[in-house]
């Protein structure tokens, strides 16, 4: 708990990571410096630490300032039992679903604001990256628990600007939620092999070279890794070649125009033998090399649009690295949406 805020008329959410060290002199310092306000004002400002498991309060009241400190539990994790009881130490008895309760009310009443407006600052970024999750929901009216559901990851890409990361939650994988939540943005837009993301208005889909690599690396037979003599053997060495160039690119700190110019140079002849090498492939049908194969022809086009700018991806790692991990959120929705996810570094 962070204290009693009832004195506070207003609460300031200060973006980013401060240093926990500073003390009141410095996070008032940073009060005038980034929100261009007094910290005298009658309002409550939060900061949160480099490692997003501490929080500060600074609040003005007429004897001087407070400042509330608060340690988050094992790794940044909220603890239900821990907070559940404090808050009996000092006489009132809290159940867990309450906690629960109070928390899905804040996230639907009030941070459904914040994620509106980070919705729409999403959508006027030129590059982007998607994926979604399967997911099983309990209590969903009318649903069995066992039904799939969906949560969706969109998330800016390289482009330089401070990340945004939104999570949508929907019951089924229909395309036409993807179009309603990407309406109004035009740009690049990186995926996985999904269809759903084919044809949407004024944005150009960009494939995934880690999703093609692990078509081919799962049509390796067992210990026959280092057998380059295997057609899906050679496959992963052609998309490795371009994972080394994205690293070399990396290290050199390459400017987008650079990445560009650098990728035309070293990776389209690459990327021009690798299609040239896969037409020859005639795999048996119903076969794992057969499945790479083909994933890799279908998506030829979307495959080579990084090359366009050196803002895109080669992967969409990015976004397939934070999926949501059945393990670590609450699945019950309330209001039609799940627990929201935003996240600024």
């Amino acid at each position: 708990m962070l204290g009693d805020i009832t004195a506070a008329d207003e609460i300031y959410i200060v973006t980013g990571r401060t240093d926990m060290r500073k003390s009141i002199d410095g996070l008032c310092a940073v009060v005038e410096d980034q929100l261009h306000m007094d910290p005298r004002r009658s309002a409550m400002y939060l900061f949160c630490g480099k490692r997003c498991d501490r929080i500060k309060a600074l609040l003005w009241e007429p004897d001087g300032f407070v400042l509330l400190y608060k340690r988050m539990e094992v790794q940044g994790r909220f603890r239900w039992s821990r907070n559940q009881l404090e808050v009996k130490q000092l006489g009132v008895p809290l159940s867990r679903a309450t906690l629960a309760n109070w928390i899905i009310y804040c996230a639907g009443n009030y941070l459904r604001h914040v994620y509106d407006y980070f919705h729409r600052q999403l959508r006027m970024r030129k590059y982007l990256m998607a994926d979604e999750t399967r997911v099983q929901v309990l209590n969903e009216p009318g649903r069995n628990p066992e039904t799939d559901s969906w949560m969706w990851l969109f998330r800016s890409g390289e482009d330089g600007l401070p990340p945004i990361l939104l999570y949508h939650y929907t019951e089924t994988r229909a395309k036409f939620h993807a179009a309603s939540f990407l309406q109004g943005f035009s740009g690049y837009l990186e995926t996985d092999g999904y269809q759903g993301y084919n044809n949407l208005p004024d944005i150009k889909r960009c494939s995934c070279w880690a999703h093609v690599r692990r078509y081919f690396t799962d049509a390796i037979p067992k210990g026959k890794e280092y057998d380059y003599s295997l057609p899906a053997v050679q496959g992963v060495q052609f998309c490795s070649k371009l994972f080394d160039c994205e690293r070399y690119s990396k290290t050199k700190k390459h400017t987008a125009e650079q990445r560009k110019q650098f990728r035309l140079e070293k990776e389209k002849p690459i990327l021009d033998a690798f299609w040239n090498w896969l037409e020859q492939q005639h795999p048996n049908k119903g076969t794992r090399l057969a499945k790479a194969v083909n994933y890799a022809q279908n998506r030829k086009d979307t495959l080579m649009t990084y090359l366009e700018d050196g803002h895109c991806s080669l992967s969409n790692n990015l976004s397939v690295n934070i999926t949501v991990r059945p393990d670590r959120w609450l699945k019950e929705p309330r209001n039609n949406h799940c627990l929201v996810a935003i996240r600024l570094t």
